[in-house]
């Protein structure tokens, strides 16, 4: 997350600002093959910034309800925010799955149900879809000081 910055309009340019705030409200029925135990946490990548909402013990379908505000640039290519569901265990983190938003230039705010997947490693073979579905709502405006 970062501070709001200081001037919509800086020296050499001008690039506009898009706020974004994003809720990671909950996800559901995730599974992980290689233990029964689930301890999930979901990281959010956005602009060159990472957070992540708290581990939930023992749950399939945790519920984190935690709101994240990031700072995109609003002109030229709008890079997608990615989220990354993991199991937190002792010695390593399992993921679960990943999802993306690319469109986040609703101001009025929207409800997503997104699906994960596992990226493929290959440019040309398709990215795999995994159980689980995680829920988020997301809005944006290019007021800095709205949320």
């Amino acid at each position: 997350m970062r501070d709001e910055p200081n001037s919509t309009k800086p020296c050499c340019g001008s690039a506009v600002f898009l706020a974004v705030q994003l809720t990671v409200t909950r996800a559901e029925d995730l599974i992980n093959e290689k233990r029964d135990v689930l301890n999930p946490f979901c990281v959010v990548k956005c602009e060159g910034d990472t957070v992540k909402t708290k581990v939930i013990k023992d749950s399939s379908s945790p519920q984190w309800n935690d709101k994240f505000i990031f700072y995109k640039k609003a002109n030229g290519e709008r890079k997608p925010i990615t989220l990354q569901i993991f199991s937190s265990q002792t010695l390593s983190n399992t993921p679960l799955g990943e999802a993306e938003i690319s469109d986040f230039s609703d101001s009025e705010g929207q409800n997503l149900t997104l699906t994960l997947f596992q990226k493929s490693k290959k440019k040309d073979v398709a990215d795999i879809e995994l159980p689980g579905k995680l829920h988020v709502h997301v809005c944006s405006s290019e007021n800095l000081s709205e949320f």
